[in-house]
């Protein structure tokens, strides 16, 4: 199989949308889309990802004191958005991002250069296609069409066979194929454009079989995609252990005090967030996410307090913890935290101590409702086995972010994903500066 590079990733993802733009400057400006897509699609949630293109929006406006055309602005942000969703369906598992990317003209052909965080790139594109290729195409797709069949059943047999497919077969098959995705659709592309400028019905007949061809060799890519990415290690697809859901019941305190200094943050940045707290109850530490969501939770839902659940997924090299809150008739939320982080690691451990459990729950209308949870030390028995690896867990933040990424397009159980910040303040366990004091409405 072929090395593939993360600029070669980006430039296959690219091209399609550059094939036949017969201006120049117009192409760069394409290309530009691609990048600021490309990047944008690394924010793990739809929501930021639409304020990222509403910003990039607003200093086009602000460099532009004209008015824009009418719908021009639906139609870029239209645009970067197709390309941000297409960039995560082909390329979930490449979260890196794209320093600068620019075309110049090569002869001609136009040269892509590309700068990663792993270095500097020039690649040739061909831009325009000539039709009489034709015969070199059906070479090349026939000749993947049998591979990628073949592929099928080799990835089929050795599913069969209990360890028949290793790390570094699935590492290399999820690159190479998703490469293969990105590709045909530039082969789509192409035969599409030329099936419409070639008059002559044979030669339609003929595109129109390969076109068909292309449908083929997709579904097999996805075949193969679907097989190996069930052992796909890096993004913590194994799991070791999963908790059963615990009643969380609605707690009425006369009296909470919290760290206040991250709720502006929150609230203004992160719209559907978790973090860690501490309350004065018992005067303890412990672990209570702040659980911002989109949409209000009636009093009638948060009434009835929510089932609480944990799992410990990951394989033998990493690990990543998940917390379910699931609201009765309502809705599920998860999040994944990484246990090689301080902060995780000392609430971890009193929470598994204490087998005790607080939370808040804030609506957008600031109202906060309080739940507290007696786990018991039966629910705990899988974090407390763990604890130890969980304490020396040396989850790096890549391998955090990709199992995040695998989560996301397969949440267990089904439901939203919450982002996690406020991540690395070990002052949020500090009641002594910068109190919150909240009082029960009477």
């Amino acid at each position: 199989m072929k090395h593939h590079t993360h600029a070669s990733c980006f430039s296959v993802f690219a091209l399609p949308h550059l094939l036949f733009i017969p201006k120049f400057e117009e192409r760069r400006k394409v290309l530009q889309s691609c990048c600021l897509a490309w990047n944008i699609s690394l924010f793990p949630d739809h929501q930021q990802r639409a304020r990222q293109i509403d910003m990039v929006w607003e200093l086009i406006e602000t460099d532009n004191p004209d008015a824009p055309p009418p719908g021009l602005e639906q139609g870029f942000k239209g645009e970067l958005h197709m390309l941000a969703e297409k960039k995560i369906d082909l390329f979930p598992w490449l979260i890196v991002s794209i320093r600068r990317a620019d075309l110049e003209q090569n002869g001609l052909h136009d040269r892509l250069h590309v700068e990663t965080d792993n270095g500097v790139e020039d690649i040739n594109l061909v831009i325009h296609p000539d039709p009489l290729g034709l015969p070199v195409i059906i070479d090349v797709l026939r000749g993947i069409q049998r591979d990628t069949m073949e592929q099928v059943q080799l990835m089929q047999q050795l599913n069969r066979i209990p360890n028949g497919i290793d790390d570094a077969l699935v590492k290399q098959a999820i690159k190479s194929y998703s490469v293969q995705r990105a590709d045909l659709i530039g082969y789509h592309r192409i035969l599409t454009v030329w099936r419409q400028s070639q008059p002559a019905p044979s030669v339609q007949r003929v595109i129109n079989h390969w076109l068909g061809i292309l449908d083929e060799i997709e579904l097999n890519t996805k075949a193969v995609l679907g097989i190996v990415e069930d052992y796909d290690t890096d993004a913590g697809s194994v799991i070791r252990h999963r908790g059963g859901l615990k009643d969380a019941i609605v707690e009425r305190p006369s009296h909470y005090t919290v760290i206040s200094g991250i709720d502006g943050q929150l609230c203004s940045d992160h719209p559907k967030a978790t973090t860690q707290r501490r309350n004065d109850v018992s005067n303890m530490c412990q672990f209570l996410p702040k659980l911002t969501v989109n949409g209000h939770i009636p009093p009638e839902i948060s009434g009835l307090g929510f089932n609480f659940g944990h799992a410990l997924l990951g394989t033998t090299e990493f690990e990543v913890i998940q917390f379910v809150f699931h609201f009765y008739g309502f809705e599920t939320y998860s999040m994944l935290v990484n246990p090689n982080n301080h902060l995780v690691k000392k609430v971890l451990m009193r929470m598994v101590k204490s087998g005790d459990y607080f939370f808040f729950a804030i609506s957008p209308n600031q109202s906060v409702t309080a739940f507290r949870s007696d786990i018991g030390q039966e629910n705990l028995a899988g974090l407390s086995t763990n604890l130890r690896q969980i304490q020396g867990s040396t989850t790096t933040d890549a391998q955090y972010q990709r199992a995040v990424a695998q989560f996301r397009r397969h949440p267990d159980p089904p439901g939203q994903v919450l982002n996690w910040v406020c991540r690395d303040n070990i002052d949020y366990l500090d009641l002594t500066q910068d109190r919150l004091e909240m009082n029960p409405v009477p």
